[in-house]
């Protein structure tokens, strides 16, 4: 089936534009959205990055703060739009509609490919693979992606300032681990081996920001992100060296930089257009 799309025409010029495209799942049938940017120099064979914003759904915001970055490394940029009509709160966007019990097929993890083919299509990309970076919220979609499918899609991930994670331990239930959804265990030892950035603001913080998640469980990750991020970090490098398996993850913070992504954009744009 070929996507609708809508804004083609202006996708197919330089600067910022604004797709939609059918999406068959999700909360409504609405279209989803990519905002995206395309550098003057870019071309068809030219690299391609996907941004996906946090908890604010502001895609259009995440564009602006990317598009310098785009046009320094020369890469196209898209991000998709997770509305929160369509992926309703945390359930709809940051697990992907994931539940222990749920069947695999009612997952939302495809929506993603899905919104990227839709752009390259409007613009004619021709690679299939891609650079994928996510902030906050979009930062816990990026690397429960990664250990729910594979995502072998992407070439390098870049995690920054997610509130909580999932991490690879069978022992403690989705979504904060991933008990109960019978992951093979080669599947999480080809995640450990992947190109995978953990970026931290290292004044991310405040164990009382707006949007932080606290319970009980997760606050056995750390008080704020910066710890939970370093806590899962760790327990990724210590797993991978338990089972004797390949570590491709690396851990680096952004000096002076809390819980903002256009802090985090310029050193997560130099780890995707290295490679």
């Amino acid at each position: 089936m070929t996507p609708f799309l809508a804004g083609a025409a202006r996708a197919a010029e330089p600067g910022g534009f604004r797709l939609t495209h059918d999406e068959p799942q999700g909360a409504t049938s609405a279209p989803m959205a990519v905002w995206g940017h395309r550098p003057a120099a870019w071309r068809s064979d030219g690299p391609v990055v996907v941004v996906l914003h946090g908890a604010d759904r502001n895609a259009d915001g995440y564009r602006d703060a990317w598009a310098p970055e785009a046009e320094r490394h020369g890469f196209l940029l898209l991000c998709p739009e997770f509305s929160r009509e369509k992926f309703p709160a945390e359930w709809g966007y940051n697990l992907a509609n994931t539940m222990v019990g749920r069947a695999s097929g009612e997952w939302w993890w495809g929506v993603l490919d899905r919104a990227v083919d839709a752009a390259r299509a409007a613009l004619g990309a021709e690679r299939t693979r891609f650079g994928l970076y996510g902030h906050s919220a979009g930062s816990q979609f990026v690397h429960r992606h990664l250990w729910i499918t594979g995502a072998p899609r992407v070439s390098r991930f870049v995690c920054a300032n997610a509130g909580w994670y999932t991490f690879p331990d069978a022992a403690i239930p989705f979504p904060h681990g991933i008990g109960g959804l019978d992951l093979p265990e080669a599947r999480v030892n080809a995640a450990l081996a992947r190109d995978v950035t953990i970026l931290l603001g290292d004044q991310d913080n405040d164990p009382h920001h707006r949007q932080l998640r606290r319970d009980g469980s997760t606050d056995r990750q750390g008080l704020h992100r910066f710890a939970r991020g370093q806590a899962f970090f760790a327990a990724c490098r210590d797993l991978a060296r338990e089972r004797g398996v390949p570590f491709g993850w690396r851990l680096q913070a952004v000096p002076g930089v809390a819980h903002s992504n256009r802090g985090m954009a310029p050193a997560a744009a130099a780890i995707l257009a290295a490679g």
